[in-house]
């Protein structure tokens, strides 16, 4: 073409006629189109002789001067695809064709396959989203100036590395639309303090990854203590209540450390790596006891990445409760309480059986003779009136007495097992009771001393043992003593109780009456209360009986 097409600030879209000097304002569209190019700042004449049109309100037009066809690129909220600002700086076309757009929101490349464009941003590793220029190298890398700073877009690992003051630039803005290449490959970029020209070429990468250390840890927010030091450091172990711990750790490039990058993350509790940017430290708060590994990476000024950085198992010990042995003496324990709940049980349930054992046992020793008796008199009364012989008068009295005996034992068996009556107290006054009774009706003189408070409570077993004891004894004294005075004692001593009954009878010689049902009962039941039975007797003497209980 023998013309410029020039973009003016108000003006739109203009046409100039290099060889007549006219200059021609050209409309986009017609007043249906809604297209605004009055505010134009960036042209570009692509490769395939269109001409784009970067605006400042309403995005870039793509237009066919030969035809006059256009397309409207603008910014469409949701829309994955769209370019990603209204507002253009700068237009720009790669030696492969691609179209490149500068925004006041990033960096936009234009894929003519799909009419789609792809934006790249300050979280892509922009160093700032408002693109003020673009140029390309000998090597197809973009150089695109920025509001803080120059950045080169390694276009083979789709990695931005960016330059700031600290390495010459002449401020952190630059100018839009300033910029340049020459023929010798040198890249020119104005600033707002001046202008920056340099040979990509010449600009040196670093392509070391750093070392990562930690330079401090922290608990409770103060300095940890450590048998080794920092650098040694080979695993971290805190109890539950040190819930509060913090690392503190530094990339070991000095290159431009103020570019070194951080990444960290604690496994078992970070799902992924936390992108930490230039802060060097982390904190953690409220962990569970468990086994975690703290690792950190570092990248360089350049990006450069150590993947492997530093990791560092950390231990947080749980409560004692929360331990596996405490579990299992837990166990143990709620184990064996079951076990003895059940030995109880099982001990209870025998002591109910024996119990019932016991009492079939006393109603067979104690009633069955009786009863017996009471049916062998019956049938010999019997026998008689059939032979007309007798009456059996005699005979009557005895069923009497036989059943008035059995009646009384049956009482007695009846009120051992009762639990109203598990009281010391009640069981001594049921003694003294007895026995009065029984040496009054007889002309007996007597004394009785029990102590009282001796006890306060007792079980069945002892309670019909002591008694039957008792009353055998003391039905002893009176059908074979011939006694006039019985002193009975009952007394606690150091490791027991002590029953002492004394009568001043005939006495006997006890070896010679050993086998008699009285003694004998009175000492099995005295082993039944596991009690210490002993008898001082002799012919003439009266007789004393001592029965220990521990």
């Amino acid at each position: 073409s023998d013309g410029l097409w020039i973009g003016t600030y108000g003006g739109g879209l203009n046409y100039l006629n290099t060889l007549t000097g006219e200059a021609v304002p050209l409309k986009i569209g017609d007043d249906s189109s809604n297209i605004n190019v009055d505010f134009i700042a960036a042209l570009m004449w692509s490769s395939d002789e269109e001409l784009w049109i970067g605006t400042y309100s309403d995005g870039v037009v793509r237009l066919n001067p030969r035809s006059g066809a256009y397309q409207c690129y603008r910014r469409r909220r949701g829309r994955p695809g769209s370019i990603s600002s209204n507002r253009v700086y700068s237009l720009f076309q790669s030696r492969d064709s691609t179209i490149w757009i500068g925004s006041a929101a990033g960096l936009n490349r234009y894929d003519p396959r799909d009419d789609l464009f792809t934006a790249y941003h300050e979280e892509d590793g922009l160093p700032n989203e408002v693109i003020y220029a673009i140029l390309e190298d000998n090597r197809g890398d973009l150089w695109v100036s920025t509001n803080n700073g120059l950045s080169r877009f390694n276009r083979q690992e789709n990695r931005f590395d960016n330059f700031s003051v600290a390495n010459g630039l002449q401020g952190f803005e630059f100018n839009r639309g300033a910029a340049y290449q020459s023929a010798d490959g040198r890249l020119y970029f104005g600033g707002v303090n001046g202008l920056n020209v340099f040979r990509p070429s010449q600009i040196r990468f670093n392509p070391t990854p750093p070392p990562v250390i930690l330079t401090d840890f922290r608990v409770m927010n103060e300095p940890a203590p450590l048998d080794v030091a920092l650098p040694a450091l080979r695993e971290v172990r805190l109890s539950y209540h040190q819930n509060v711990f913090s690392f503190e750790f530094a990339a070991l490039d000095f290159t431009e450390p103020a570019k070194n990058q951080y990444a960290y993350m604690l496994e078992g509790f970070d799902r992924d790596w936390v992108t930490a940017g230039r802060r060097r430290y982390v904190s953690y708060t409220d962990l569970s006891p468990g086994r975690y590994i703290f690792r950190v990476k570092a990248s360089n000024n350049d990006g450069v990445w150590n993947e492997q950085g530093l990791s560092l198992p950390v231990i947080v010990e749980p409560p004692f409760w929360l331990t596996w042995w405490f579990r299992i003496f837990v166990l143990f324990l709620v184990t064996g309480v079951l076990y003895a709940i059940y030995r109880i049980r099982l001990w209870r349930l025998l002591g109910i059986e024996r119990t019932r054992m016991r009492i079939a046992g006393d109603l067979h020793d104690e009633v069955s003779a009786s009863l017996s008796s009471i049916n062998w008199f019956a049938r010999a009364i019997q026998a008689k009136q059939q032979a007309g012989t007798d009456h059996g008068a005699d005979l009557l009295k005895l069923i009497i007495a036989s059943a008035t005996d059995a009646q009384e034992k049956i009482k007695d068996i009846i009120w051992a097992i009762n639990p109203e009556y598990d009281s010391w107290e009640i069981l001594f006054a049921k003694c003294r009771r007895y026995a009065s009774d029984l040496f009054e009706s007889h002309g007996i003189a007597y004394e009785i001393d029990i102590q009282p408070q001796l006890a306060n409570s007792l079980d069945m077993v002892t309670r019909q043992q002591f008694w039957l004891v008792f009353k055998e004894i003391i039905t002893n004294i009176i059908r074979h003593s011939q006694c006039d005075r019985v002193d009975i004692r009952i007394a606690r001593e150091r490791r027991g109780l002590l029953l002492s009954i004394r009568d001043n009878g005939v006495g006997f010689d006890p070896e010679q009456v050993q086998q008699g049902n009285g003694i004998r009962n009175i000492r099995r039941r005295c082993a039944r209360l596991r009690a210490h039975c002993s008898l001082d007797s002799a012919p003439g003497k009266g007789a004393c009986w001592s029965i220990r209980m521990e």
